[in-house]
């Protein structure tokens, strides 16, 4: 089973005003039976590094258990946030 979690209506910004909220809706895909997980951020301009590092943990979590996240669709300020951190690959997003 796959899911795509549309992010940019509910969270065009990921910043200290939503990061605890944007933690829970992606700390609840890791319980759920759901082999794969894409992150699609049509319409989200900003993340902030509490979201990058839940984004990894939730990443990591589920590689454990033979289970795949990915991101599509992100902006070129956020591209370029996820190279500096060494994650485009990770993540599959093209460089």
């Amino acid at each position: 089973m796959e899911i795509t979690l549309s992010l940019g209506k509910d969270f065009p910004q990921i910043d200290g005003s939503n990061s605890d909220e944007f933690a829970a809706e992606i700390i609840k895909i890791e319980d759920a039976d759901i082999k794969e997980v894409i992150l699609d951020f049509e319409g989200t301009e900003y993340i902030n590094s509490m979201a990058m590092g839940t984004i990894f943990a939730t990443y990591q979590k589920l590689k454990d258990q033979d289970r795949k996240l990915s991101i599509i669709n992100v902006n070129d300020k956020i591209k370029r946030l996820l190279k500096v951190a060494n994650l485009t690959s990770v993540f599959g997003i093209d460089n």
